[in-house]
């Protein structure tokens, strides 16, 4: 069990087609992330299998991108507001260390404005990542159940579709997704399995 905090960002290629006409740009939310997450591991020799999931708030968004942009333009805010993974873990131990690959399935919640009248919705998809996990003993003050990590994660949510409706000027499609950067903090209830390596 533990935390983390990290941050992301993306460039996301969109699109909105109205009277026949196409306009394609790339939203590139990016921001900070924050969570906690709970997993288990089996280890047999050098490697070692595990299930994880987590949950996480965002800062993830794009507020910069407009069309025409005043009082009669067109502006276009994104945002990642939270979203969360359930993966599997495969490690190999090298020394005092683990290195692991990740992927599974992922999901979050998607907000998108325009002009100030916003879009909510929650979407899944998959992610895969890779990481590397260390004893965290930090001049001793912690003990020998406290693991570092720090990883990489791709968050694919799908494509997103709004509109026609009211305050969309036509049809807009984003695909949603976003590189995760993050460090945290495990604890293991029984022997850490980074502490057998």
């Amino acid at each position: 069990l533990g935390g983390n905090f990290g941050s992301g960002a993306a460039r996301d290629r969109s699109s909105i087609a109205a009277g026949g006409a196409l306009a394609t740009f790339n939203l590139a939310a990016d921001g900070y992330n924050g969570g906690v997450q709970a997993g288990y591991n089996w280890q047999t020799g050098s490697t070692v299998f595990g299930i994880e999931t987590d949950i996480q708030g965002a800062s993830l968004e794009d507020n910069k991108t407009c069309f025409d942009c005043g009082a009669a333009g067109l502006a276009v805010n994104s945002k990642l507001p939270w979203f969360g993974t359930v993966r599997g873990r495969l490690g190999y131990s090298v020394g005092p260390s683990l290195f692991y690959a990740t992927g599974g399935f992922a999901y979050g919640g998607v907000k998108t404005a325009f002009n100030g009248v916003g879009f909510s919705e929650t979407r899944t998809g998959w992610t895969v990542g890779a990481g590397i996990e260390t004893p965290f003993t930090l001049l001793g003050l912690f003990g020998p159940n406290w693991t570092s990590k720090t990883e990489y994660l791709y968050v694919d949510l799908g494509r997103s579709t709004i509109g026609p409706a009211a305050g969309v000027p036509g049809t807009f499609t984003t695909n949603v997704q976003q590189h995760i950067f993050r460090t945290g903090l495990n604890y293991h209830f029984n022997a850490p399995v980074v502490a057998k390596y």
